[in-house]
């Protein structure tokens, strides 16, 4: 069950809504009728017009070719506007495509960036390994060149053996 103080509350709640609303329709109903004297007013000025025409004895023909001259001349103007507005427009359109792409190659790039930046940090991370397995082959290959060093000379060695056995009969000291 509702108590008076909600109902109170609801009931005043609606009625700002409709206070709300009800200022719209009139601010819009005001709009309108601004718009409608303006039309009164330009219509009470043409027919001022018309009516000083004919008293002046001119032809209703030259105020009529007048009106249409004066409406054309008001096309005119207004045609030349709107062109305007449309190549407005149109170079807006363009200039936001351009920025649009520029932007997107611009992402791109960033994000190649952030590739190539990822890739140097690994190939730094590897560096030590590198450089500790360069030692490690270093080292080898010096003991390799001691070995091959070594088995060079027992070949001599051997070759000289060989060479000399047959014309000596003792032993050789090695």
């Amino acid at each position: 069950m509702l108590h008076s103080g909600e109902i109170t509350q609801n009931s005043s709640h609606f009625l700002e809504k409709q206070v709300i609303s009800l200022e719209q329709k009139v601010n819009l109903l005001e709009s309108k009728l601004e718009e409608v004297n303006a039309v009164l007013e330009e219509k009470e000025a043409k027919v001022i017009e018309l009516e000083c025409a004919l008293t002046n004895n001119e032809s209703p023909k030259e105020e009529m070719r007048r009106t249409v001259e004066s409406q054309q001349k008001k096309y005119g103007e207004m045609e030349a506007e709107l062109e305007g507005l449309f190549k407005q427009k149109i170079e807006a359109e363009v200039e936001y495509l351009a920025i649009s792409r520029t932007i997107q190659k611009l992402r791109v790039a960033a994000g190649n960036q952030v590739a190539i930046f990822e890739e140097q940090k690994a190939l730094a991370l590897q560096r030590p390994q590198i450089f500790n397995g360069l030692g490690d082959s270093e080292s080898k290959a010096e003991k390799l060149e001691t070995y091959s060093e070594d088995i060079v000379r027992t070949n001599q060695v051997l070759k000289l053996q060989k060479r000399l056995s047959p014309h000596y009969v003792g032993v050789v000291p090695t």
